[in-house]
């Protein structure tokens, strides 16, 4: 298993700049590559999952003009099949992009192949494989966990969609048949990330209203703001220089009035984002609404003077790994008091800062809880964490910008 070595230091003023959101990029794309008019995406994330969708669009005849950070796209699918022949597709980990490819491919009338890696062989996927077989569309998944889609240009029917384990179902299909009113969708169980599907509810109605020649712009990404926060307020200020508004469509854009509530001193500046070292007090906070950053909040936790209870994780179990477990894991590595009461995370501070180097820190290979466990690290005296290469997903400056 290979190992990052995190030192760590101390600052006056940590500058830093974040990625884009991987989330609002993938819808947009998507609904891009459906539209009739040539589409331009600027400010892309440098996200695996963006980069790999962009390398799928291409390879099913989607005419693209990629500079890296712009994404024009001047033809659409499923227009774009010259080929009869079924595709096979390598599909990575993402699960925007493994479950909207699933759906966008079934308009389509050529059989599609997609061979997804990692925890996406093991994640949920059964729900959408379901909903599309419902209205028409052929799916299956062999004994390998690849799944074969292939669509016969008739879409329609009701779909009842459990969004229970992931909202991600709801999404892909709201951006495939966005434009067909013979596909009903009702959603059920939902619960939890609510933001999430409200953001793609706002770039439908975006597109729908896109003039010629008018260009999508990937704004901030609230979850990647999340880990400049927690260690201006915990550790030492923290300047964020591309953040100059908050994107009330993302979920975790949240964070800055949790932060707020908790006594962080944060506040928008004509350089950006400033957030100040803080003292800070527990709270309760509502994790349904916000599951990407529940991780991080724990962190913010451990250095908040008295208890923080993070309610309704319970949907983290079903993310890239068991986020509760693993969250618990990390807490317990550096004896963070907390406890879990049903699907309440209790953490109690204040935990001092060690000065020593903590022993290597071993977590799944799941982006986000290797940026929390890195976090903890820093400002722990340093250390090592395995897996350290996932952040490449929706942050791939994460080590060389914001701990460097």
């Amino acid at each position: 298993m290979e190992y990052k070595k995190i030192i760590s230091h101390s600052w006056d003023l940590k500058v830093v700049e974040i990625p884009t959101s991987k989330s609002f990029a993938n819808r947009a794309l998507v609904l891009a590559a459906l539209s009739k008019k040539e589409v331009t995406i600027k400010n892309l994330p440098q996200s695996t999952d963006v980069l790999k969708m962009i390398e799928i669009f291409k390879i099913i005849g989607l005419d693209i003009f990629f500079d890296g950070s712009k994404c024009t796209i001047k033809n659409s699918f499923p227009e774009c099949e010259t080929d009869s022949n079924e595709c096979v597709l390598e599909t990575g980990d993402g699960g925007t992009t493994n479950r909207f490819l699933l759906a966008m491919l079934g308009k389509g009338r050529r059989k599609y192949t997609l061979k997804a890696n990692g925890h996406m062989l093991k994640g949920p996927m059964d729900g959408l494989i379901n909903a599309l077989t419902s209205i028409g569309v052929t799916t299956t998944k062999d004994s390998n966990g690849f799944i074969s889609v292939q669509g016969n240009g008739i879409n329609q029917g009701s779909i009842d969609i459990d969004c229970s384990k992931t909202t991600q179902y709801l999404t892909a299909l709201k951006l495939t048949f966005h434009d067909n009113s013979e596909v009903k969708i009702k959603p059920l169980n939902l619960e939890s990330s609510k933001k999430y599907v409200e953001l793609t509810d706002h770039l439908i109605d975006k597109f729908d209203d896109l003039n010629e020649g008018e260009e999508i712009i990937c704004p901030v990404d609230s979850s990647a703001l999340s880990y400049p926060l927690a260690l201006g307020c915990v550790y030492g200020n923290v300047l964020i220089k591309n953040c100059f508004e908050l994107d009330p469509y993302q979920a975790d854009s949240v964070i800055v009035d949790h932060l707020k509530k908790m006594g962080a001193k944060i506040r928008f500046t004509e350089s950006g984002l400033l957030c100040e070292k803080s003292e800070l007090k527990g709270i309760e906070i509502d994790g349904s609404l916000c599951p990407d950053i529940v991780p991080t909040l724990s962190f913010i936790a451990s250095y908040a003077h008295g208890e923080t209870r993070l309610k309704n994780i319970g949907i983290l179990r079903f993310k890239e790994c068991d986020r509760v477990d693993e969250t618990m894991s990390i807490l317990e590595h550096f004896n963070i008091e907390h406890e879990l009461v049903g699907d309440i995370l209790i953490v109690n501070g204040f935990t001092n800062l060690s000065t020593s180097e903590i022993r290597p820190l071993d977590v799944p290979e799941d982006h986000r809880m290797v940026m929390v466990g890195s976090l903890f690290l820093f400002v722990n005296g340093g250390g090592s964490i395995s897996n350290a290469g996932h952040v490449a997903k929706s942050y791939p400056t994460f080590f060389s910008s914001l701990l460097s």
